[in-house]
C-alpha cells in the first residue's frame, strides 16, 4: 500500500494513518473524510447559486490518501492513455471518480485539517504544540 500525505499536514495521527491501511486494504482505497459542519453553495460563477450541497450528505476530503501501487499505476496509466484527469486541477479523488471508481472513506479528525500553509497557520500549530505539552500530551 502507499499511503499520500502533505509534508504541512502536521497533525496526522497513527490512528488516522492505521485506519487509512486498514480501509484500504478492505476496499482498494482510502481517503480520510469528515462530516461537513456547513451546507455549501454550489457556485458557477462566484456570485450566486441555485444548489445548496447539505452538510449531512456531504465529506471533507484530505490527506492521507492510500491505495495500492498496483491501483494505482493501473488508474494513472489508465487516465494518460485515455487522456482523463490529467490536468493541473487533477488529484487523486478526482481521478478515481472520473475513471468510475468509488472512494472510501477513512478516519479523520479536526487537527488533520490543519495544514501550514500561511504564516496564521503557523501560530495556529504552534498554539497547539504548546497546549499539548503543557498538558503532558507530548515531550
Amino acid at each position: 500500500m502507499l499511503c499520500i500525505n502533505m509534508s504541512s499536514s502536521l497533525f496526522v495521527s497513527d490512528e488516522i494513518l492505521k485506519d487509512s491501511f486498514r480501509v484500504a486494504k478492505k476496499y482498494g482505497n482510502a481517503f480520510a473524510a469528515l462530516q461537513c459542519v456547513y451546507n455549501s453553495a454550489e457556485s458557477y460563477d462566484g456570485i450566486s447559486s441555485t444548489k445548496i450541497n447539505f452538510k449531512e450528505k456531504n465529506k471533507t476530503l484530505n490527506m492521507p490518501w492510500t491505495a495500492s501501487f498496483g491501483k494505482l499505476n493501473a488508474v494513472y496509466k489508465k487516465a494518460y492513455r485515455e487522456n482523463i484527469e490529467i490536468g493541473e486541477a487533477s488529484y487523486m479523488p478526482t481521478l478515481f471518480l472520473a475513471l468510475g471508481e468509488k472512494l472510501y472513506f477513512s478516519l479523520d479528525d479536526g487537527l488533520n485539517l490543519i495544514h501550514i500553509q500561511r504564516p496564521a497557520d503557523m501560530q495556529i500549530a504552534e498554539a497547539i504544540i504548546e497546549y499539548r505539552q503543557k498538558k503532558g500530551l507530548i515531550q
